[in-house]
C-alpha cells in the first residue's frame, strides 16, 4: 500500500529520498482504484493515537475495542506517515463497494441521475469489497434503480 507523505520532515523520517517510488503524472489513479474500492486496511498516523479504517476511500474512526478485534487487532494496524488521513473523509469514492460487519448485503456507492449532490447506495451481487462498520451506511439513502459515477 502506498501513502502520501505530505511532508519534507515526514520524508525525512520514514527514510529520505532512498525508496521513492516514481508515479506517473497523469492518470496516476487508474492503477490504483480497483485496489482502493477493494481494500481495508487499520491505519493510525504516527505519533497519533486514533485507529481508522481505510475502506473504500475514506476512514472510519474505530473507537470500540470489538471493532478492533473484528479487523484483527492491534497487530493488524499499520502506521502511516503524519498528516497522510488529514484530506480524506468519511466519504467513500464513488463506486466503492462496501457492506457492514453485521450483513452479507454488498452495496456500490454512487449517484442517482446528474442532479443530485449527495450519495446512495444500491444493493448489488458482487461479494467482493470493503466491510465497514455497523451504522456506516445509514446516512445513505438506498436507491431502487442502482447508481452511477458518471454526471
Amino acid at each position: 500500500m502506498y501513502w502520501f507523505i505530505p511532508t519534507a520532515e515526514e520524508l525525512a523520517y520514514w527514510g529520505d529520498w532512498t525508496t521513492i517510488q516514481v508515479i506517473p503524472n497523469t492518470n496516476w489513479e487508474d492503477p490504483f482504484y480497483d485496489h482502493i474500492m477493494a481494500t481495508q486496511v487499520m491505519v493510525i498516523e504516527r505519533s497519533t493515537s486514533q485507529v481508522y479504517l481505510w475502506a473504500g476511500g475514506a476512514k472510519y474512526p474505530l473507537t470500540a475495542p470489538a471493532d478492533l478485534a473484528y479487523y484483527g487487532s492491534w497487530a493488524n494496524v499499520k502506521t502511516v506517515p503524519l498528516g497522510t488521513l488529514a484530506n480524506t473523509t468519511s466519504q467513500p469514492a464513488c463506486g466503492a463497494h462496501l457492506r457492514e460487519q453485521s450483513s452479507s448485503t454488498m452495496y456500490r456507492i454512487g449517484y442517482v441521475g446528474s442532479g443530485t449532490s449527495y450519495m446512495w447506495k444500491a444493493v448489488i451481487t458482487s461479494t467482493v469489497g470493503a466491510v465497514v462498520p455497523d451504522g456506516i451506511l445509514s446516512s445513505f439513502p438506498t436507491s431502487p434503480a442502482g447508481v452511477s459515477c458518471i454526471g
